[in-house]
């Protein structure tokens, strides 16, 4: 259960990132 909400934040992270780098 708690593995989903980290998953959940790594991903968001993940994509903020890749936003941030693709602009």
């Amino acid at each position: 259960m708690a593995e989903q909400g980290v998953y959940f934040i790594f991903i968001t992270r993940f994509l903020a990132i890749a936003e941030m780098i693709s602009e």
